[in-house]
């Protein structure tokens, strides 16, 4: 799965030239496929009307199975995208990315556009010459950006139009090998505790809690790693011991 970094993705859109008509529509184009991550046939689709700019900025698109989803706009993308429609016909049917002659872009041209751009900034970043650079790359970078601060698998999902969070579990993995590290099993979860068990009961250390040992469990005996723990809830101590939950260990990123 190709994607680019923020430096790439950086050096992609100073690669059109703001001084011309087509250089402005170009960087607007680019700036609204890496920051929403529409498909190449959403984005050619556009048309006035389906722009929301101001408070909750957003663009409206027929994704796949004719179903409609609403995208968010960031602040600085929905500022340049007002700048291009001043220079935009003002019909609500009008497309929001032309050619010259008014008329929509097709899948093509945008294909074209994008394989123009990606030659030109890999002068600049050599990185690029190493990929190859379409308009999916642009949506994987949307994603993979999105799942870098934060966000959740299921809003990356509703955000992509993707009819189930296992074909965003792509991106996940992705990310993974990015940072070459490898995924483990969280260990907070209420069927996988590991505790720390204790011989002594808790008279013989005055305000030291006890963690119970399990049902076959031998005293001063740990655990196997990745067994099956159930620890006693709170408002069901035994009169014996006294109980403490175990800290969970954190989450693998």
């Amino acid at each position: 799965m190709e994607f680019l970094t923020a430096e790439e993705a950086e050096a992609l859109l100073k690669a059109p030239d703001p001084a011309t008509w087509i250089g402005r529509r170009d960087q607007a184009l680019l700036r609204v496929a890496l920051q929403t991550g529409l498909r190449n046939a959403e984005i050619t689709s556009l048309r006035r009307q389906d722009v929301q700019l101001g408070t909750g900025a957003h663009v409206r698109c027929l994704g796949k199975g004719r179903k409609q989803r609403c995208t968010p706009l960031r602040p600085d993308v929905a500022t340049h995208l007002g700048q291009w429609l001043l220079e935009q016909p003002a019909e609500p049917t009008s497309p929001v990315f032309s050619t010259a002659r008014g008329n929509a872009l097709s899948p093509d041209a945008l294909q074209r556009l994008v394989a123009r751009h990606w030659k030109s900034a890999a002068q600049v970043c050599p990185s690029l010459k190493t990929k190859h650079v379409t308009p999916h790359s642009l949506r994987h970078t949307a994603a993979m950006e999105l799942l870098r601060r934060g966000v959740d698998l299921t809003v990356i999902a509703l955000w992509l139009g993707h009819e189930s969070t296992q074909t965003t579990q792509t991106y996940l993995h992705a990310d993974i090998v990015a940072k070459g590290t490898s995924p483990r099993p969280c260990r907070s979860e209420w069927n996988c505790t590991q505790t720390l068990l204790s011989s002594r009961p808790a008279a013989e250390v005055p305000g030291e809690p006890v963690i119970m040992p399990t049902s076959g469990a031998r005293e001063n005996r740990r655990p196997e790693p990745g067994c099956r723990r159930r620890l006693w809830p709170a408002n069901r101590q035994p009169t014996s011991h006294l109980v403490r939950r175990a800290e969970p260990e954190p989450c693998a990123a």
